[in-house]
């Protein structure tokens, strides 16, 4: 783009980000190669299902500027995870804990368990009930983060809230654990499909700009 004069501009984007069921996406902003300071590292774009007029602004409202000296330069705009990179990694920790929690409970009731059978699991497993509790708050954050960052409520902050329930019933009555052992592996396979699509989603979110 070509600036007439040496001096503080505003940047303005036309912006359609309607992909990620809700969630924004993040792009790293640069002029003539630099990052002009850290705010364009991982710019939010948020999840809106119509092309509009974005001016680029932080949390309060207040329009950045950009010093830009006369004469052609190059923007360029590299999709980035910004806080979705914690997310992400906190369900696969939380995926793969619940998945070796619950190959525990396979070796003791095995596949098909009786639910009349107080198999006695939280005596069994040692730490079993700690790690359901570890889960549940982990739940509990990532609903206020994934909610914290988008638009609308998508999919996956009620896959996180049905097993929080699930783990929340459990850890008040281990008895039932067995009972509800195929809801619970539904549970953490929903999770792992989650995360397989919000990767695949941000793969595949392309945010169209237009200055």
């Amino acid at each position: 783009f070509d600036v007439p004069e040496s001096g503080l501009y505003k940047l303005v984007f036309r912006v359609a980000q309607w992909y990620g069921d809700g969630l924004p996406v993040y792009r790293q902003i640069a002029i003539d190669g630099k990052v002009p300071f850290k705010e364009m590292e991982a710019y939010k774009f948020s999840y809106q299902h119509e092309w509009r007029t974005e001016e680029l602004k932080d949390e309060e409202g207040n329009t950045y500027l950009f010093y830009l000296e006369e004469g052609e330069h190059t923007l360029t705009m590299t999709a980035k995870m910004g806080p979705l990179a914690k997310i992400i990694n906190d369900m696969e920790e939380d995926a793969w804990t619940l998945s070796e929690s619950i190959r525990d409970i396979i070796m003791i009731t095995g596949s098909e368990p009786d639910s009349n059978f107080d198999y006695e699991l939280d005596k069994k497993i040692p730490g079993l009930i700690d790690t359901f509790k570890e889960l549940s708050n982990n739940m509990g954050r990532s609903i206020e983060e994934v909610t914290a960052i988008s638009a609308r409520r998508p999919m996956i902050v009620n896959n996180f809230a049905v097993l929080k329930d699930q783990l929340d019933e459990m850890i008040k009555d281990p008895f039932i654990i067995p009972r509800r052992l195929n809801d619970l592996m539904s549970s953490q396979s929903g999770l792992t499909l989650s995360l397989q699509d919000i990767q695949n989603q941000i793969q595949q979110q392309s945010t169209r700009t237009q200055n």
